[in-house]
């Protein structure tokens, strides 16, 4: 029986490291910038360009997955910043749930 290769078999970075910036730039209005600056604080040191081409990779994998995740009615999680319309529909639900106050 052959091992299964990780998801982030190749990659330079370890996948916890991918999958946090994946993460936060899918799950909060971060910027490209902004997580290459709180990946330099933990000291990882890694291009804005990088992160986007991780985005552009795993992202949607990692919003279906988490989607499943999450219980009905619960917020979903979107990683598609082209229709600033979604981006503020996301921003009015979690509102109405109290998450901001």
């Amino acid at each position: 029986m052959k091992n299964a290769k990780s998801l982030y078999h190749g990659h330079r970075y370890p996948g916890a490291v991918i999958s946090c910036a994946v993460r936060w730039y899918c799950g909060f209005q971060l910027s490209l910038r902004d997580i290459e600056e709180l990946l330099f604080e933990r000291g990882v040191i890694v291009s804005y360009e990088t992160v986007r081409r991780w985005c552009d990779k795993f992202g949607a994998g990692f919003a279906r997955r988490v989607k499943a995740a999450r219980r009905r009615g619960a917020v979903t999680l979107n990683c598609s910043r082209r229709n600033s319309g979604e981006d503020a529909g996301l921003l009015r639900k979690r509102t109405e749930l109290g998450l901001f106050q």
